[in-house]
This record gives C-alpha cells, sequence and structure tokens, in this order.
C-alpha cells in the first residue's frame, strides 16, 4: 500500500455499527458504475471482494445510470434484481444523500430491519457523527437505496 491509498476501514449502518448490507449496496454502486471512477469506488471493491460480497453481482443488471456531478455530489444506479424488481442506489457525500432521504434503515439484526421516517433530529445526528468521523481523518460517503 502506497501512502496515498485510499482503504476502506469500515461500512457503517445509521445505528454506526459495521453492517455488510450497506457495503453490499456500496459495492453495487461502484461495480456498475460506467462512469468515472476513483480510488473510492477501488476501496469499496477490494473490500466487497475480500469479504465475498461479489459473488452475486451477475445476477443484477444495469438498467439507468444517473452520472456523478458536482452539483450532487452522487452517482446513482438502477439495477433490476433477479426478483425481476428494480432498485435504486446512490453513493456520494453525506449531505447530499441525506438531503434526498425520507426514510432511515434501523438494523435490528442481519435479517430484521425497519425503516423509519428520517427525522430532522436524526438526519442532524448523522451529520454530527460524520462530521466526527471526518475530524478523525476519515473520509465519509453515504448509500441509500430505494425503489425507482
Amino acid at each position: 500500500m502506497t501512502c496515498d491509498e485510499i482503504v476502506l476501514v469500515d461500512s457503517l449502518d445509521s445505528s454506526m455499527k459495521v453492517n455488510n448490507s450497506v457495503l453490499r449496496n456500496g459495492y453495487y454502486n461502484s461495480h456498475f458504475s460506467t462512469g468515472f471512477s476513483n480510488s473510492m469506488d477501488k476501496a469499496i471493491c477490494e473490500k466487497a471482494t475480500e469479504l465475498k460480497l461479489d459473488n452475486d453481482d451477475h445476477r443484477y443488471c444495469l438498467i439507468e445510470e444517473i452520472p456523478f456531478d458536482f452539483n450532487n455530489r452522487r452517482v446513482s444506479v438502477i439495477l433490476r434484481g433477479p426478483d425481476e424488481k428494480y432498485k435504486i442506489i446512490c453513493k456520494g457525500a453525506v449531505e447530499e444523500i441525506l438531503d434526498i432521504c425520507v426514510k432511515t434503515r434501523k438494523f435490528n439484526s442481519d435479517t430484521d430491519k425497519e425503516d423509519l421516517p428520517l427525522s430532522i433530529e436524526e438526519k442532524q445526528r448523522l451529520l454530527k457523527e460524520c462530521t466526527e468521523l471526518n475530524r478523525e481523518g476519515y473520509r465519509v460517503l453515504a448509500v441509500a437505496s430505494g425503489i425507482p
């Protein structure tokens, strides 16, 4: 590893707990994006491969991509899954992702999750948590998913 190489340390859910579901969605976004690839995408893909979270990407099909731009500071992909259902996955600057979200996902376990309304207080808490991670030297991206 060189001193300017980016390494993915953790993928955290809204409770700030390590969660591979978040990494898997980040991986799908990075893997299926056809536009500009960067060192963050490379780090996400490498971590997903290391944890063997990349073994079912062949079951998904890219339908549409909304490429990164410096105004929105996010990239989005729309995928069709093995169940023939569509899913949009957005990845980008925390502030920008939170601005387009209306819900937050709470994981009670690996398989038990619920989507709750994203309150102003919850949004402020998440921004504060991410600001603290930035102060500690971490680069933080947000990942969101939904049905287009």
